[in-house]
C-alpha cells in the first residue's frame, strides 16, 4: 500500500500501522477509520488519501473510493497505482469509459505493472470490448505468469469471443493455480459442456459442488448433463437440490 511521498512522517504514524494491520486482517471499516485519521492529519499526502480510497473500494463504496483516489491524483498525478486502482473503481461502478482512460493512463505511467493491465482488461470486458480485454488480459498474464485473475478474465473473455478451446484452457490454468476456485471449475464447465465434452461438464460441476456445496447454478447444470446421459435418477436429484437452494431457476 505504500506510495512515495515527499512527507515520510506517515509512515510512522501509528494509524498507517494499524490501517495496514486492518487490511491484512480484512477488517477494512476498521481500516477506513484509520485512513480517515491519516488523511485529518495529512491533508496534503496523497498516500492517506489512496489509503482512504482503498478502504472504499474494499467496502464496495465506489464513488467514495473514486473522489478519494482522483484527491489522491490531485495531490501526485504522476502516481500509477493511483490511476491504477481508480480505474477499477470506475469498472466496478459501471463507468466503463472512464475506466478505460484511467486504466490507460495507469499503464502509460506503469507499462510493466500486471496489476495495471489487468485492470484495463476488467474494464475493457465490463464494456464488452473482448478482443481488447483479451489483449490487455494476455499482456498481464506475460508480465505475471502466476496472476490467477488474468487468467479467469481471459478464460471468460475467450468465451464471450467463441473461442472454448482457448477458454477451457484459460480456466485449466486458473484451476492449476488455484484449485479451490468453485466458479472457475463451473464455468469450465460451461465451456465443457458448450464443446460437448459432457463427462468433462460433469466432472467440473462436481468439483465445483464440492468446494461450494450450496451452488445452486452448478447443481441445476449437473442435472441438465446427466439428463442429456439419461441418466435421470441422478438428474432428479441434482435438480430438487438446486431448486432447494434457488427455486427461480425452475420459474
Amino acid at each position: 500500500m505504500k506510495l512515495s511521498s515527499e512527507d515520510d512522517n506517515i509512515f510512522d504514524d501509528p494509524d498507517f500501522t494499524l490501517s495496514m494491520l486492518a487490511e491484512m486482517a480484512q477488517d477494512y471499516a476498521m481500516m477506513l477509520k484509520n485512513s480517515q485519521a491519516l488523511v485529518h492529519r495529512y491533508p496534503e499526502n496523497p498516500v492517506a488519501h489512496f489509503s482512504v480510497g482503498t478502504a472504499y473500494g474494499y467496502l464496495n463504496f465506489y464513488d467514495e473510493a473514486i473522489a478519494a483516489f482522483k484527491q489522491a491524483i490531485e495531490l501526485k498525478p504522476s502516481d500509477g497505482k493511483s490511476w491504477c486502482d481508480l480505474g477499477l473503481c470506475y469498472a466496478k461502478a459501471g463507468r466503463t469509459e472512464e475506466a478505460i482512460a484511467a486504466c490507460k493512463h495507469a499503464v502509460k505511467l506503469m507499462p510493466d505493472d500486471p496489476f495495471s493491465w489487468h485492470n484495463l482488461g476488467i474494464s475493457y470486458k465490463k464494456a464488452e470490448q473482448i478482443e481488447d480485454a483479451i489483449s490487455a488480459c494476455k499482456q498481464a498474464i506475460k508480465l505475471m505468469p502466476q496472476l490467477v485473475g488474468a487468467w479467469i478474465d481471459l478464460g471468460y473473455c475467450y468465451g464471450k469471443a467463441g473461442q472454448t478451446d482457448d477458454a477451457i484452457a484459460a480456466y485449466r490454468q486458473a484451476i492449476k493455480l488455484k484449485p479451490d476456485h468453485a466458479e472457475v471449475w463451473y464455468n469450465m464447465g460451461v465451456r465443457y459442456y458448450e464443446s460437448d465434452r459432457i463427462d468433462d461438464a460433469i466432472t467440473a460441476y462436481r468439483q465445483a459442488i464440492k468446494l461450494k456445496p450450496d451452488y445452486a447454478l452448478a447443481w441445476y447444470n449437473l442435472g441438465v448433463c446427466l439428463k442429456y446421459l439419461e441418466s435421470f435418477d441422478e438428474a432428479r436429484d441434482a435438480f430438487r437440490r438446486a431448486k432447494e437452494l434457488k427455486p427461480e431457476l425452475f420459474k
